[in-house]
């Protein structure tokens, strides 16, 4: 299984999450992407195989974003923090 991470913030929060998905699910391969241009590049990869979305948006305009392209993780469970 294959998780995508986006989160823009760089504070214990953001680390702190990440650190539960590694403890709670060891088996999943993490991806974690840092800015919405990296999430977008990660989504469009052909196969990339992503059964899960966990975003921890902190700005109106990234969940705006997030929105305007829902089109390609229609398949994908979507977990907004």
């Amino acid at each position: 299984m294959k998780v995508l991470y986006y989160s823009n913030a760089s504070n214990r929060g953001s680390e702190k999450l990440m650190e539960m998905i590694h403890r709670e699910l060891p088996e999943v391969r993490l991806q974690r992407a840092t800015s919405i241009g990296r999430f977008y590049s990660a989504l469009c990869q052909p196969f990339n195989r992503i059964s899960a979305i966990v975003t921890h948006i902190q700005q109106p305009k990234d969940l705006d974003y997030l929105l305007s392209i829902k089109s390609l993780f229609d398949q994908i469970r979507l977990i907004l923090i």
